[in-house]
This record gives C-alpha cells, structure tokens and sequence, in this order.
C-alpha cells in the first residue's frame, strides 16, 4: 500500500515536469525576434514623454540628503551632514600640510640628485 502511494506520487510528479518541460520548449520556439536592417533609413519612433515618470526617475537618481529630511538607517547618519564644521583656510597650517624647503630638504635633495 505504501509502495504504490509512493509509485503515484512519483508518476504525478514526473507528468508535472514533462508537461512543464513540453511548455517551456514550446514557449522558447515560438518566440522570433525579426531585427531591423542596422543600415536601414526608417525613421525611429517618437516617444511621448511622461512628465510624472521623468520626475520620478530623476527624484530615485538623487543622493539620499536631497530625496529624504532624515536618515532612514544608521549608516546613513554617519556622513548625514556632509558641510565642513569649520570654514576651510589654505593659509591654515593645521590642516594643510605643505612642502617647505629648508637648509635640511635642500642637503637631503641635494644629496639625491649626485
């Protein structure tokens, strides 16, 4: 008795995937796709532009600080406020960090080039 409820499940399940498999091939053979000629002078078709649609799109491109008053997750708090806290200064000797010739780059150069 266990055998043949077996051997029924068995059977149901093959006649699934053949039939399965049978649709799939027949779907994928229908399927013909007729390309223009690339040098072909057909004009191309115009689109009407969807005002709604364009928005939308240009509002998901946008950086999250634009497109929401508040971060949604933690990580978007880290570098949420993306201004400086203080005003940059190039004459800053703190935070800019130039090349300065001294009598000790001018020997170590110097000593370099020989």
């Amino acid at each position: 008795m266990y055998n043949d409820s077996i051997s029924v499940c068995a059977c149901c399940y093959i006649e699934l995937l053949v039939g399965l498999y049978i649709t799939m091939c027949l779907n994928c053979l229908s399927v013909h796709v007729l390309p223009d000629k690339p040098m072909s002078r057909k004009p191309s078709e115009v689109i009407a532009e969807n005002s709604d649609f364009i928005g939308a799109f240009h509002k998901a491109r946008q950086e999250p600080t634009k497109k929401y008053t508040m971060p949604l997750t933690e990580s978007q708090e880290i570098g949420w406020v993306s201004t400086p806290l203080i005003p940059s200064n190039r004459h800053d000797q703190r935070f800019n960090f130039y090349r300065f010739s001294t009598d000790v780059t001018k020997h170590q150069e110097s000593a370099l080039r020989k």
